[in-house]
């Protein structure tokens, strides 16, 4: 025998032998063998005593099997059992297993997040429990679509009813998985209610920032409107009456002969300061905006602008609009002013199209140009001071509703579509007749 078992094992298998020596009954034990090359391998026995017909003991039967690879893979997976089962226990993450909408495993964590002690709380129930009734149909598609094959691209979001009746917002991502041999959804969930707090505060703080924005907006341009009249009703006046009190003068025949180089000189200064004034009070604060509308308004400073920077502009509109509010018409034409000038500046574009349409709901403009274009990823970065303008008609047109998509590829030119609803969420009230 010792050639075969190892020292360390001898006694155990001689107390084997005198406990099949003692009883009748079969027992099965387990021992480390050595085989002939020395390898120790770990065999299963299965022995029983057999007796003739005297009743006298005649001999044993011992059956041994080499359970070596058994024992290891069981060994392995006892250490992976206790693995998952630690990682599962231990998770920060809640861990929760359903068929049919109905629990049927959960970690402790899980029973936490819905302020529960004992998972014995959970299991058995239906999820639709503690799920918030508003979000109920929405986290009911998902786990279908999840059931029938549909993979989650992001997680979600919905609210949970903790033990205590608290709201609790849960980020939530589930896949198909199958437990224990049944076709069952598995979900991970973690408590985001601190982070959504935070990010609705964000989101507030961000409508105060656009309202006083806009109003800072109003409010500078209603001082500008007002410089622009008092430059128009002073300085514009008394220039128009200097010019006609100068051509008076240059009418009369004596005068002219004897100063003709003189008031031909101060008549052009005269010129020269009123188209000052005027462009000072076109950049200030446009009269066509005021006396002849957005659309006239807009066929204006297009056209001007094109011709002071050598780019062919077209401007185009299905039919005016209905009429605005003055702080309305106002934020349309400071955007697309702004465009213009961006592209006169950044793109070296060649020809610029604008298209205006309205529709009963909603005002669309279309601004495309062919020039040099830019990367869209970057230009609404907070770190790229180039892309500031564009970022700022984005958080006008956020407060009052509207969107701004901006399409561009560098070498292929850009286009920025603008739409804001007549039912935007402004204090402004739409007036309804065509003018």
């Amino acid at each position: 025998m010792k050639t075969f078992i190892p020292d360390d094992e001898i006694e155990k298998v001689s107390n084997i032998f005198n406990i099949l020596l003692s009883t009748d009954r079969s027992i099965s034990v387990e021992n480390n063998v050595l085989k002939k090359n020395g390898e120790k391998i770990l065999v299963e026995w299965h022995g029983k005593q057999v007796f003739n017909e005297a009743g006298e003991l005649e001999f044993f039967i011992v059956l041994g099997t080499d359970i070596t690879e058994r024992k290891q893979y069981e060994d392995a997976l006892k250490e992976s059992e206790e693995k998952y089962r630690n990682l599962v226990e231990k998770s920060i993450v809640g861990i929760i297993v359903t068929k049919e909408n109905k629990i049927i495993f959960c970690n402790r964590r899980e029973a936490e997040l819905f302020g529960y002690k004992s998972i014995d709380k959970l299991r058995g129930n239906f999820v639709e429990k503690y799920i918030h009734k508003d979000d109920l149909p929405k986290f009911m598609e998902i786990n279908d679509k999840v059931m029938a094959g549909i993979s989650m691209s992001e997680p979600t979001i919905f609210r949970g009813i903790r033990a205590d009746g608290e709201i609790v917002f849960i980020e939530s991502f589930t896949i198909a998985s199958p437990f224990m041999g049944e076709n069952t959804l598995l979900s991970f969930h973690l408590d985001v209610t601190e982070r959504v707090k935070a990010e609705n505060e964000v989101k507030k703080y961000q409508k105060q920032l656009q309202k006083l924005y806009s109003e800072a907006e109003i409010t500078e341009e209603q001082e500008r409107r007002r410089v622009a009249e008092d430059l128009h009703d002073s300085v514009g006046q008394l220039l128009a009456l200097a010019k006609i009190k100068m051509k008076m003068y240059m009418e009369n025949q004596e005068m002219l002969q004897k100063y003709k180089k003189e008031l031909t000189e101060i008549e052009q200064y005269i010129e020269d300061s009123l188209k000052i004034v005027k462009g000072a009070i076109f950049e200030l604060s446009p009269p066509s905006l005021y006396e002849l509308g957005l659309v006239d308004a807009l066929d204006e400073m297009l056209k001007k602008l094109g011709e002071k920077s050598g780019i062919n502009v077209e401007f185009i509109y299905n039919r005016k609009p209905k009429t605005l509010n003055i702080e309305f018409k106002l934020i349309l034409y400071r955007i697309i002013r702004e465009l213009m000038m961006n592209t006169i500046k950044h793109s070296n574009a060649k020809n610029v199209k604008v298209i205006l349409s309205t529709g009963d709901d909603i005002v669309r403009i279309v601004f495309t140009d062919d020039g040099t274009g830019f990367d869209v990823s970057k230009v609404f970065s907070y770190e790229k001071k180039s892309g500031f303008g564009l970022f700022s008609i984005r958080e006008r047109l956020n407060y009052f509703g509207g969107n701004f998509d901006v399409h561009s590829e560098k070498g292929k030119g850009s286009k920025f579509v603008i739409e804001i609803p007549f039912s935007t969420r402004t204090k402004f009230d739409w007036g309804s007749y065509e003018y």
